[in-house]
């Protein structure tokens, strides 16, 4: 495994909003460190670079990173990018609704520094409560067996801070894809208004704009107060 002592000390920082002197040379040389790995091991990155004029030269003085030439999503649409971690590691993509889908390779210290700092995020704003039951409203895709999707995934990982009581998608699985069901999603918000336990919103904003925008139009009472939305 490769040696990155500046990212996992930069990932391993307590505070999730720090921001002084000594955090940014830490970013610095954390950016560096991955930037140089990258180059030497992942097919053609060190190619990149100096077609966009990074040389080692510039790599090593860098301190303003917004010039590092950028990698666009539709590279990953038609490439599977693979260092020597990702070899055997968990793949997730995109949701595809442009009819291609990102591929991404998450290895295990990558995945665990992710989900540490979000530990720590949530900590902070007291929201991991393990004694507290909640209903969840996730705003993304229904799994179908095993789950591939980084959306899905996410969301899934997100609803360990709490209890599920119960666990309502918006995209439900239809046999052949996903769908968004806005009046699933009307009668959840309802449901959970009536039971009384706190609810925890996750997913993507747009549709709970579009799920509160049809009750707007049918005139059915927004008024309900949740106990507890994150």
């Amino acid at each position: 495994m490769a040696s990155l002592v500046h990212v996992d000390a930069l990932c391993a920082i307590e505070s999730p909003y720090r921001s002084d002197a000594a955090c940014d040379q830490l970013f610095n040389a954390a950016m560096r460190e991955l930037t140089e790995y990258h180059c030497d091991e992942s097919p053609g990155y060190a190619q990149w670079l100096a077609s966009n004029g990074w040389d080692k030269v510039r790599l090593k003085n860098a301190h303003d990173w917004s010039g590092l030439p950028p990698l666009f999503a539709n590279y990953f649409k038609r490439r599977l990018v693979l260092s020597k971690a990702g070899e055997k590691a968990l793949e997730l993509t995109s949701s595809g609704t442009s009819g291609q889908k990102s591929r991404m390779r998450y290895d295990e210290r990558s995945l665990g520094a992710a989900q540490a700092m979000v530990d720590r995020i949530f900590k902070l704003y007291g929201w991991s409560t393990p004694d507290t039951p909640c209903n969840y409203l996730l705003l993304s895709y229904e799994p179908a067996g095993a789950i591939t999707l980084g959306t899905a995934y996410t969301d899934q990982f997100l609803c360990k801070y709490a209890p599920i009581n119960r666990a309502v998608y918006a995209l439900r699985h239809n046999g052949h894809g996903n769908e968004f069901d806005p009046f699933g999603v009307i009668r959840a918000l309802q449901e959970f208004a009536e039971e009384g336990l706190p609810v925890r919103i996750f997913g993507f904003p747009a549709f709970l704009w579009f799920a509160l925008e049809r009750m707007r139009e049918m005139g059915v009472d927004a008024d309900r107060k949740l106990t507890h939305y994150s």
